[in-house]
């Protein structure tokens, strides 16, 4: 391994010992809960994938499903960017300077820096998709052995079939990297070994799909893909499974400053502009123009918008953004500023990570301490919610939860509990099942404020009038 990575890979170190020093334990939000849940009660109903809970469990044989997921996404965190420092390469003759350009802005990026250590998907899929690439772009590169060329077309195929079977999302940058195949992978192989690379495909998605069988029977109801539409580009205001939701841009205006937020590339509005003709070369239009816009325009047609959908495709902007750094470095050392902009870069960095990490940190924090207080009120009947479902269930508070969400619901029981987010239901899910049950409530059922909790939590008894 040469020195220049080695601090790559001491980030995994690193993170692990700070993530566990603050006590921070992955968990963060209904998603994150569902991940675990799903690692704990493998092969049983799943909302989502179940290769990365897979994986947890496997990798959380000796320390329990939630570190073994949590494990997986930092070391993907980490072999992300390892990755990259072999693939840049691949499409530049220049080789300087790659190692601090990964580490300042890759690992030290707001949202790439706060995903890391999250119990979710995203950095192992970013990862089997990243690796599926760079195997792709191996087997090209390779010229006088069509075992070889082989080889690396077989791991690029399972990296790319494990990132679909792990969010489903990703199936469109699969599709298209699984299309280069027939142009510029099987022209370059006899037929018998391009009928061992089918086989081979054919026997990893068969097994993929053995495995979550059940959750691809429910995925022909997913909503958001159901109700992709071009006119969702121009939409902000949204109504779907996940209630009424508004946002301040609409989904194509979002689209577009995703890819150059300082959140994600500190630079990136200033280095789209120095792009030059070699960074539309045709390996570059290929192996990522075509799947980003690819991606990008797939996301501004779902109802819906979210950060993290934008971390699949954040690993192939650092490779696109390399050329333009390094034209900004060449401008720099003329002036020799070149280490005063480094210092500079991982000041604002690190102020950025720390301060986007605070959210994750903080609701962390909060879903804790609601649990300890819950603890008190043991002996209640049923504990109804909207938002806090995998939280109380996981936590095991000791209470039988319901959610408000699936159906309308017309018995309490006495002295049954309610926890809920009041102006959320009543925005968000006016007119729908968590809508009315809140005020079929209201108008039957006396309710005592027992405790308030930050983000607008409280915590009520019911008592019927």
């Amino acid at each position: 391994m040469k020195i220049s990575e080695l601090y790559l890979w001491l980030l995994f170190p690193l993170f692990l010992a700070g993530v566990y020093l603050l006590d921070f334990n992955g968990l963060y939000g209904q998603d994150a809960f569902e991940y675990y849940r799903c690692s704990c009660e493998l092969f049983q109903p799943c909302h989502f994938p179940v290769l990365y809970p897979l994986y947890g469990k496997i990798a959380g044989l000796l320390g329990g499903e939630m570190m073994g997921l949590q494990m997986i996404s930092l070391l993907a965190f980490t072999a992300i960017l390892v990755i990259l420092r072999r693939l840049i390469p691949l499409f530049y003759a220049e080789n300087q300077e790659i190692s601090i350009y990964l580490f300042l802005f890759g690992g030290l990026s707001a949202y790439f820096f706060r995903s890391a250590p999250l119990i979710m998907s995203d950095m192992l899929n970013a990862f089997f998709i990243l690796g599926g690439l760079y195997f792709l772009m191996l087997s090209q590169k390779v010229t006088n052995s069509q075992n070889q060329t082989l080889f690396f077309a077989i791991l690029s195929l399972l990296f790319l079939i494990q990132a679909v079977f792990t969010r489903y999302a990703s199936g469109v940058l699969l599709l298209f990297y699984v299309a280069c195949f027939p142009f510029f992978v099987m022209p370059r192989l006899t037929l018998p070994k391009n009928i061992i690379l089918i086989i081979i495909g054919l026997f990893w998605v068969s097994v993929f799909v053995v495995l979550q069988k059940e959750f691809i029977l429910q995925g022909g109801n997913h909503s958001h893909l159901l109700n992709w539409s071009f006119r969702n580009f121009f939409r902000s205001s949204f109504v779907s499974v996940d209630g009424n939701i508004s946002y301040r841009f609409n989904n194509w205006l979002y689209g577009m400053m995703m890819q150059i937020h300082p959140g994600f590339c500190l630079l990136g509005g200033v280095f789209v502009f120095l792009f030059t003709r070699k960074s539309f070369s045709a390996s570059f239009l290929i192996y990522l123009w075509f799947p980003i816009i690819l991606y990008v325009l797939f996301l501004m047609g779902i109802p819906f918008q979210n950060t993290r959908f934008y971390l699949l495709t954040f690993p192939l902007w650092l490779i696109l953004f390399y050329g333009p750094f390094l034209r900004v470095v060449v401008f720099l050392e003329k002036f020799k500023k070149k280490l005063l902009f480094y210092l500079l870069i991982f000041v604002i960095q690190g102020g950025m990570c720390y301060y986007s990490v605070q959210s994750t940190f903080r609701q962390n924090r909060l879903e804790k301490t609601i649990i300890q207080k819950m603890k008190v009120y043991s002996n209640a009947p049923v504990l109804y919610t909207l938002g806090m479902e995998g939280v109380l269930r996981m936590y095991k508070v000791g209470i039988p939860v319901t959610s408000l969400y699936y159906e309308k619901i017309t018995n309490y029981p006495e002295g049954a509990l309610l926890f809920i987010q009041t102006k959320v239901i009543d925005n968000q899910w006016k007119e729908k099942n968590p809508g009315e049950n809140l005020n079929f409530i209201r108008n039957h059922y006396h309710t005592d404020t027992l405790t308030h909790f930050n983000g607008g939590w409280d915590l009520y008894r019911l008592h019927k009038k």
